[in-house]
Order: C-alpha cells, then structure tokens, then sequence
C-alpha cells in the first residue's frame, strides 16, 4: 500500500547531485557575461570600431544581466513561471532574429569595401 506522497509525484528534494547541476548552470550564466573582455581588441577589429567603443559590449552586457536580476527575477514570485518563462524565451528569440539581417547587411558592405580596396584579394 501506497502513502499519499509517494506514487506518481515527483521528487523534489534538492540532492547533491540537483544542487551540483545548478551551481554548474548559474556558474556558466554568469561567466558567460565575462568572455568578451580578453577579445576585447578581436572584437573591435572585426567589428571596425575603437577599442574603448568595444569595451560598452562588456558594460551594456552586465548592465542587462543586473536589470534582468531587479525586474525579471521577482516578476517570478508574482506571475506563474509556466508562462513568464517562455514569453521571455520568445521575445529574446525575436529580438536576435531582428538583429539578424542587420549583421548580414554590414558584413556585405564591409566584404564589398574591401573588395573595391584590394581588387586582388578577390
């Protein structure tokens, strides 16, 4: 015979193993806002800009990170995550699909700029 919490309920204790995964996850999110510093002169040459306009990527980058922790994060104590989860998934997807076709445009003005400056790179 069966108690009422066991059955087909889930469990959701939080196990080393649980608590091991998301320090692993939260570690790599945050990190991730990290990476652009040592490029920051890779990406400013690719992108043909100075160095110190470069340096706002990393600055706007965790500016939004802190924005998204003081009115996202609570966002989830008020309204049902079910919802809120993937309405913010699909509005960051839209955001880099309409980012999209202007990086397209630049590196096809910038291919054809060094075409018409080195014609025998072609």
């Amino acid at each position: 015979m069966k108690g009422p919490t066991t059955g087909s309920v889930p469990d959701r204790r939080m196990t080393p193993a649980r608590t091991l995964i998301f320090a692993i996850a939260a570690g790599m999110a945050v990190g991730n806002l990290y990476w652009a510093q040592p490029l920051i002169e890779v990406i400013a040459s690719s992108l043909g800009v100075s160095s110190s306009s470069a340096t706002t990527l990393v600055t706007v980058t965790q500016v939004g990170y802190a924005l998204g922790i003081f009115l996202i994060v609570p966002l989830g104590d008020v309204l049902n995550r079910r919802r809120l989860i993937p309405l913010i998934l699909s509005l960051s997807a839209v955001t880099l699909l309409r980012g999209a076709p202007h990086r397209a445009r630049r590196r096809r003005a910038d291919h054809r700029r060094r075409a018409v400056a080195d014609p025998a790179r072609q």
